[in-house]
């Protein structure tokens, strides 16, 4: 695990929609390269589709899909989604 990095990160909802996020990702994957990191990872509620359309875009992809995961405030479950981006051993390249 020594080599495996993870994003966490949380943009205030007046925030979102600027492209922020996607910045900030794309730094920390461009970080995680430098580091010679061989995966970066992410954790995200399944039902958050622009997040994981910002990862795949970032060269993430699904490793796995835990049902009923994630209880919310309100006691409702969701599915955990985790994805991956492999940096090294695969030819992809960390995103710049």
């Amino acid at each position: 695990m020594r080599k495996v990095g993870e994003i966490q990160i949380n943009i205030a909802p007046e925030l979102q929609s600027r492209s922020l996020g996607e910045g900030l990702c794309a730094e920390i994957v461009a970080l995680a390269g430098i580091l010679e990191l061989r995966k970066i990872t992410v954790q995200m509620v399944a039902d958050h589709k622009s997040a994981r359309a910002l990862f795949e875009r970032l060269g993430f992809h699904v490793e796995a899909l835990l049902p009923d995961w994630v209880e919310d405030r309100e006691g409702r479950c969701h599915d955990l989604l985790l994805m991956a981006h492999n940096l090294r051993g695969t030819g992809q390249q960390p995103v710049a």
